[in-house]
């Protein structure tokens, strides 16, 4: 589960809370940023981290993506992860594909793959206005793991 706190004046990441279970071991990861310091820190910790100056977290990343024109065959970069040792992300917009949703409802999707630090995740977006992601297949520590939007 991940929540995002927004900021409203400019599209920054404020806050961001994590929570995930792997084979019985969870973690729960709560951050604050602070865009005009160009830091942020984990709950917890006393150490802050350069972040740049327009820092957005995954779901917020994620949210960001959603609405930019994305064209097949386009590769463009971002600088603006919170965490500034996976910038730049690269983006690569593969095409458009058709993929059946878990309630077995085919949707049609913008495909995108996104490079950061070594690391590859795959989003499927709706081709509609909503851009409402259908698909996701992300790396974690036990492999690549899919989710999907019920429909």
């Amino acid at each position: 589960a991940m929540t995002s706190w927004v900021g409203v004046d400019k599209f920054t990441s404020r806050r961001f809370h994590r929570r995930a279970t792997f084979r019985g071991e969870a973690t729960d990861e709560r951050y604050r940023l602070i865009p005009d310091s160009t830091r942020y820190r984990l709950e917890g910790e006393s150490e802050a981290w350069t972040a740049p100056a327009t820092p957005l977290d995954e779901l917020a990343f994620l949210y960001y993506l959603r609405t930019l024109p994305l064209r097949p065959g386009e590769s463009f970069s971002v600088r603006g992860y919170f965490k500034n040792g996976y910038n730049p992300v690269r983006v690569r917009v593969l095409g458009r594909e058709r993929i059946e949703l878990p309630s077995g409802e085919e949707v049609s999707c913008i495909a995108l793959s996104v490079a950061a630090a070594g690391l590859t995740s795959h989003i499927w977006l709706t081709d509609d206005a909503r851009r409402i992601p259908a698909r996701l297949r992300v790396p974690t520590p036990m492999g690549r793991v899919t989710f999907g939007w019920m429909g």
